[in-house]
């Protein structure tokens, strides 16, 4: 399977690639621009321009994912955002759990609260953005910004945490019960695809 991606950070390329299953290929696309127009204003512009980047990725590949949470409301099927497949997920693992969701940038606490807090059947479900991580992140210091979120992870006192954004998925963890977008969203499109192949050739 071949699924095109498209990033708004170029450090996104190298987690997708290192995140990916068997048996898929990524095409990796970056436009940085989107995010930063995005986390000055999450506009209609914004979400046609993202639109109609994800619908020119389309050509050659079974699917399309949209990594970046700020952008999600841009993504409509055959372009998935990472963030939606993340959430299907943990309704599936979180039935009864109690759930802490850490976001770094300011810019996606919106969509994130909107997508997660919606999910039911959660025992209880909190928000929580981790202190200056977002502008190690924007200052390149990639070290700082896992161990702030590798920090924070630590003294959650969840049963599950999830990762809010893609970029969070290369901080060390020193404990289970941890689901980031990466992994999770490209395990569901590959059975999202293989499961719709079977279906067009049955």
């Amino acid at each position: 399977m071949r699924f095109a991606c498209l990033h708004t950070s170029i450090s996104s390329i190298s987690i997708f690639e290192k995140a990916k299953p068997d048996g898929v290929e990524l095409a990796h696309h970056v436009n940085a621009d989107l995010l930063k127009r995005a986390n000055v204003e999450l506009s209609s512009a914004v979400l046609a321009e993202t639109s109609a980047e994800l619908a020119k990725l389309q050509n050659g590949v079974d699917a399309v994912l949209l990594t970046c949470s700020t952008l999600r409301p841009a993504a409509k099927p055959p372009a998935y955002a990472v963030d939606a497949l993340l959430a299907e997920r943990l309704a599936e693992v979180g039935m009864g759990r109690r759930v802490e969701v850490l976001f770094t940038n300011p810019g996606t606490k919106n969509q994130s609260t909107q997508l997660f807090t919606a999910i039911p059947g959660l025992a209880s479900i909190s928000m929580r953005e981790i202190p200056n991580a977002w502008n190690a992140f924007l200052e390149g210091r990639e070290a700082d910004y896992h161990a702030a979120i590798t920090q924070a992870t630590d003294a959650s006192d969840a049963e599950l945490v999830v990762y809010a954004q893609a970029s969070m998925a290369g901080a060390t963890r020193n404990r289970e019960g941890i689901l980031s977008s990466p992994d999770v969203a490209l395990q569901r499109l590959q059975a999202i695809m293989a499961q719709t192949q079977l279906s067009v050739s049955a």
